[in-house]
């Protein structure tokens, strides 16, 4: 949902607090304010509760998304997504991007995040 980041989006939590995160997949939700602060349990299995990686509102794994505590990656939720970008026609087929979190030792890794092109089997190019 969140991914703590050097360069986070803009904007503040209902706190007041500046975020400190990118907000990625289904997270986008919360900065348009679809999701609100107390409406964040619905993106958790009740079979995860008390999961420190994946359950609701845990100390390794805080609610809402906004905010990461010092030493703290970001915000998970206990179902899976495939964050895929827009799929666009692409002679002889169609093209689909796969959107990652880059790895430290990245060519990419500025940016926090990279892209994948299924067609090409090719990193994809960023301005």
């Amino acid at each position: 949902m969140s991914r703590a980041s050097t360069s986070p989006d803009s904007g503040k939590t209902m706190q007041g607090i500046p975020y400190n995160v990118r907000f990625v997949g289904i997270g986008l939700l919360f900065p348009a304010r679809l999701i609100r602060d107390g409406e964040g349990n619905i993106f958790y299995c009740p079979s995860y509760n008390g999961d420190t990686n994946h359950g609701y509102s845990m100390p390794t794994n805080p609610w809402p998304p906004g905010y990461a505590p010092p030493g703290q990656k970001g915000v998970r939720m206990s179902y899976s997504v495939r964050p895929i970008g827009p799929i666009e026609a692409a002679p002889p087929g169609t093209l689909t991007r796969a959107y990652y979190w880059a790895a430290a030792d990245s060519a990419y890794a500025p940016n926090d995040w990279g892209c994948f092109t299924y067609t090409t089997n090719a990193v994809c190019e960023f301005p």
